[in-house]
């Protein structure tokens, strides 16, 4: 069978005690599905190659009262016989409460790796659209470029004071009207002159806003006073 051995073993009242330390890890691993070990002390031996008196060293250890043990169970006996009579055949004591316990820290694992799965598949989507943007982005700024003057955006450029994201910029640009075009550079010449570059919208708020519409709000200038 297979048992999950947890740190704490080694930090309870078993501490220093090796031997008892090293039998109770073979009977973990040893038991069925109910923590139950139906072997005698020799066939222990046989299974884990330890020697025998070790094997009963550490099943006499584990089968004697302990006060100090976290768990009041069986008056801290990490083990029981499940027949007296025979002598010989144990029961872990804590064995169901660790095996849950062992379940529910598997899950939690499982439910991580799974939740950070699920992230690194929404971030590559995300980075798919992303790309998948600027690919059509560069697309269309090519076929404005081929088609039509982009004399009058150098133009926009040249007076805009924030100069990020230009290729969006020029795209958004020639998409407006030739009346919207004249309008914007007409605008821009003057509605920034007061404010500080870093108050200043990239151009494609600008453009995709329609600022040149706005009017221009004289007492907003006492802002950057």
């Amino acid at each position: 069978m297979y048992g999950k051995i947890f740190e704490s073993i080694y930090d309870g009242s078993l501490y220093g005690d090796w031997k008892a330390i090293a039998v109770l890890q073979q009977l973990i691993v040893l038991a069925d599905e109910h923590g139950v070990v139906d072997m005698t002390p020799q066939a222990i031996s046989g299974r884990s190659s330890f020697p025998l008196e070790i094997i009963e060293d550490g099943l006499k250890t584990l089968s004697s009262p302990d006060e100090r043990s976290r768990s009041d169970k069986e008056d801290g006996k990490r083990i029981i016989l499940t027949d007296p009579e025979r002598g010989w055949g144990w029961s872990i004591v804590n064995y169901k409460y660790y095996r849950d316990l062992a379940s529910r820290v598997e899950k939690q694992a499982a439910d991580r790796a799974r939740i950070a799965e699920k992230r690194n598949k929404n971030k590559d989507v995300a980075e798919c659209r992303r790309v998948s943007q600027d690919v059509a982005d560069v697309a269309h700024t090519d076929t404005y470029t081929d088609t039509k003057d982009m004399s009058i955006f150098d133009t926009f450029w040249s007076l805009y004071p924030r100069k990020d994201a230009k290729k969006k910029s020029s795209v958004a640009f020639m998409r407006l009207s030739k009346g919207n075009q004249h309008k914007a550079i007409e605008d821009i010449k003057t509605r920034y002159t007061d404010t500080p570059k870093q108050y200043v919208p990239i151009a494609t708020t600008y453009i995709n806003g329609e600022r040149w519409e706005d009017g221009k709000d004289e007492p907003e200038k006492a802002k950057w006073i």
